[in-house]
Formats: structure tokens, C-alpha cells, sequence
């Protein structure tokens, strides 16, 4: 059975260096909105506003959120992203069972998609993907219990969120599933580049496509 509605939530991790980008993603404009924005957006089509936990960097500006959102700031710098999952969690324990764990950078996330790593949750701990044969950690849904094991492991030395889901019962969609509830797997498609940032103002419409030279 998936998680009720009211009882999900949704960790944004937006706190990265972006150091292949070249500036915060999270401010980075995606028609009317940021990135950061419209990952929030796109999360509260199925999860309570009050569910959702943004994590950034302590000194990083944020873009204007909509009430309810909470954000929690990485007091410790260069913890990785394993570290931000154990904030964003544990932030949002007592007011969900299970959470949508996402970077801020993946814009175009449907409804479909989540819904479909949460109806999963009811045989594991974590549900994600695993596209070509390579499995693709975020986004997941996580149990919110997931934010001890993520605190051991980072007592441990550890830093990758590949080592969270691999400590934890978790069930790796094929693609054929992915499909099924997003056909062009769009929901996958993250910002690290200047080049992957253009493509996904393309496909959401927001851009004109660079003409192809002969």
C-alpha cells in the first residue's frame, strides 16, 4: 500500500557546490520560476507543502518558498550529500513516515513518477532506479528511519548516497517499470552542466533549441 498523502514528505537537496555548473543551481531560472522553485512545485503536487524540508548551505541565499517549507542549513560543510539526506530526514520525522529524497535539480519530475516510488515503499526501505544497468539513487523514496542509518554510515567515513541505499533494503525499479509511469523518463533528468540546464529549458518548452550546423 503506498504512503497516505499526509504522511509523506520531501527532502531537497539543494546545498551542492554545483561546481560543474558554475553557479547555485537552485536560483537558476527555469521560466518564471528557479529550479529550486519548481522542484518544490513539482513535489507538491503529491506531497503536503509541510512535508517538504529544502537543505542548503549555511550562507546560501534561497529563492522566495511557499509557506509550510522548511529549511534546514548544512552547519557542517563538505559532509557530502549523504549528510544533507540525514538533515533533511531527521527534520522531517514527526510530521512523515517517508520521504521523497530529490536534488534540486531535477526539473521535471511528474506526479506519476513519485507516486510510483511511493506505492513501492510498501516492500522496502528505499525505492529508486536503475537505468542501462546503472542504478540512479536519486530521487528516491526513503522510510524516514533511513536517517540513522545514514548518520551511521557517515560515523563510518562514508559520504555517497549509494552507500545509503546499498546499507538499506532497497528496490531497484527496472526501466520498463520507470516507464510505465514516465515514458521519456524525463523525472530523471537532472542540471550538472550549462549544456544539461539547456536541454531540460528544451524539452519543458522554456527555450529555443540551438540550430544544428551543417
Amino acid at each position: 500500500m503506498s504512503v497516505p498523502r499526509e504522511r509523506r514528505g520531501g527532502v531537497i537537496l539543494c546545498g551542492g557546490k554545483s561546481s560543474r555548473m558554475g553557479q547555485d543551481k537552485a536560483a537558476l531560472k527555469f521560466g518564471s520560476e528557479t529550479l529550486l522553485q519548481r522542484t518544490v512545485r513539482r513535489l507538491s503536487d503529491c506531497i503536503p507543502l509541510t512535508g517538504i524540508t529544502c537543505v542548503a548551505a549555511c550562507r546560501q541565499p534561497l529563492p522566495d518558498l511557499p509557506k509550510g517549507v522548511t529549511v534546514v542549513r548544512d552547519l557542517q560543510p563538505g559532509q557530502g550529500p549523504l549528510a544533507a539526506v540525514a538533515w533533511g530526514m531527521r527534520a522531517a520525522a514527526d510530521v512523515c513516515d517517508a520521504a521523497l529524497v530529490v536534488a534540486c535539480d531535477h526539473p521535471m519530475l511528474s506526479a506519476p513518477f513519485i507516486e510510483l516510488l511511493f506505492a513501492q515503499l510498501a516492500e522496502a526501505d528505499c525505492v529508486a532506479g536503475r537505468v542501462e544497468g546503472q542504478e540512479r539513487p536519486l530521487p528516491a523514496a526513503m522510510r524516514i528511519d533511513a536517517a540513522g542509518r545514514a548518520e551511521s554510515l557517515l560515523d563510518d567515513g562514508e559520504r555517497s548516497l549509494k552507500s545509503l541505499t546499498h546499507r538499506l533494503e532497497c528496490r531497484w525499479l527496472d526501466e520498463a517499470t520507470l516507464r510505465g509511469a514516465d515514458p521519456e523518463l524525463r523525472s530523471l533528468i537532472n542540471c550538472n552542466t550549462a549544456a544539461d540546464y539547456q536541454r531540460a529549458l528544451e524539452l519543458a518548452g522554456l527555450a529555443q533549441p540551438k540550430q544544428q550546423t551543417r
